[in-house]
């Protein structure tokens, strides 16, 4: 619109799109009255934002955490109409100063972090009064990786977790501590009930009957070797019995001495054999003590004192694939033939049943595998020709049985 007046002065007033004025422009004094900016385009990452009118843009834009590049440019209508124009800006929450702007220059942000911002744009033609454009609200959208509250649930949540696994750890341990005390406790008794089947009244009794009879008939050499026998078996029990494994010769001389001892008092009424394997080294591999004998004083008292005629005992060890056999036969009734008369007739002996008990033990202390096996041995006529004893175990030797301890093998 142009107007002129009275002194001749003419005007050029340049309306603004929005319906206001934009500025002045005239042939005289100079007319000081800024334009209304906008912003022409949004771009993230390169990318335009698309908007319903480049007049009137959205008021609010959303970035998202993988995008990094927020680029704006601003625009100031009819800006070549002026002498001077001067744009600034600003984006609330990250910027603390006001910043200059060229007429034709462009904003950028990059990487901003999680959170919203306001972002605002003034004009001025004088660098003193300003004229806002409308905020562009701004939201950049966090990834949950970046979010505190995301890493303190995750720790708790962790912690949480690491915790509970540790309770149900230590429970299994305190329970499984538990279970070996209780497993220690029961081989504990089972040993001084081998100990006490071993050593048991009938065969002191008896033995002491011995060495007096052998007194009263002044067979003081006799009774010397008896007495002598019979100390040395008691404290080689007694030292055997303090060992959770022990070298098989030391089983092997207490076997000697045991059977020695029930010859004499059965006046040699049966014959013994002992066979051992060449490939065994009696003092390097390793059993529970008072394992064997138990099975020969059953052979003996059960099987060949009912025998009419001489019997035969046979002890045999074997090894077979790192396994050991044991093997104690003798040609006595028999199980089932055993006189009415024996109180143990319809049960096994007291030694028997403690031995198998502690074997069962010692599978589950030392994570052994053990067996034993009872065969009733009959003739082709299907009479009862004695019993055989099988005990099978892990061949241990020295070092193994150190480890299987965790300490010294021997008393």
């Amino acid at each position: 619109v142009l107007h002129v007046n009275g002194k001749g002065i003419v005007t050029l007033i340049v309306n603004g799109l929005n319906g206001g004025a934009m500025g002045t422009r005239t042939s005289g004094p100079f007319l000081s009255t800024s334009p209304t900016p906008f912003i022409k385009s949004i771009s993230v990452d390169d990318s335009p934002i698309l908007r319903k009118n480049i007049f009137y843009p959205q008021d609010a834009i959303s970035i998202s955490s993988g995008q990094d590049k927020l680029e704006i440019e601003p625009y100031a209508p009819f800006a070549n109409t002026f002498d001077s124009l001067y744009l600034r800006y600003q984006l609330a929450g990250y910027d603390r100063d006001w910043k200059m702007l060229s007429p034709r220059g462009k904003v950028q942000y990059e990487k901003l972090d999680g959170g919203n911002y306001q972002f605002h744009l003034q004009a001025s033609v004088d660098g003193i009064n300003w004229v806002d454009s409308r905020p562009l609200y701004i939201t950049r959208r966090t990834s949950i990786l970046s979010s505190p509250v995301f890493w303190i649930l995750l720790i708790i949540g962790i912690s949480t977790i690491v915790g509970a696994i540790f309770l149900v750890l230590r429970n299994q341990k305190v329970r499984q501590a538990k279970r070996e005390q209780e497993l220690e406790g029961r081989l504990a008794a089972s040993e001084m009930a081998a100990l006490r089947a071993q050593m048991n009244p009938h065969f002191i009794f008896n033995s002491l009957n011995s060495i007096k009879m052998y007194v009263m008939k002044q067979e003081t050499q006799a009774a010397n070797k008896y007495l002598t026998r019979f100390a040395q078996l008691v404290r080689h029990v007694l030292r055997n019995s303090s060992a959770r494994l022990i070298p098989l010769q030391d089983e092997i001389n207490t076997l000697e001495l045991y059977i020695e001892l029930e010859q004499l008092r059965f006046a040699n009424k049966f014959e013994t054999t002992l066979d051992m394997d060449p490939t065994i080294d009696p003092e390097l591999v390793y059993i529970p003590p008072m394992l064997v004998q138990p099975f020969v004083e059953n052979a003996i008292w059960h099987g060949l004192m009912h025998k009419d005629g001489r019997g035969k005992l046979s002890i045999a060890f074997r090894v077979t694939d790192q396994t050991l056999t044991i093997c104690v036969e003798d040609n006595g009734v028999g199980r089932s033939e055993k006189k009415s008369g024996d109180s143990n007739t319809e049960k096994k002996s007291f030694g028997v049943r403690i031995t198998s008990e502690r074997l069962k033990l010692i599978e589950k202390v030392l994570k052994l595998t053990t067996s034993i096996k009872i065969l009733d041995l009959k003739d082709t006529s299907g009479h009862p020709q004695g019993t055989r004893v099988v005990i099978t175990m892990p061949v241990i030797r020295d070092a193994e049985a150190r480890i299987f301890l965790g300490e010294n093998t021997s008393a």
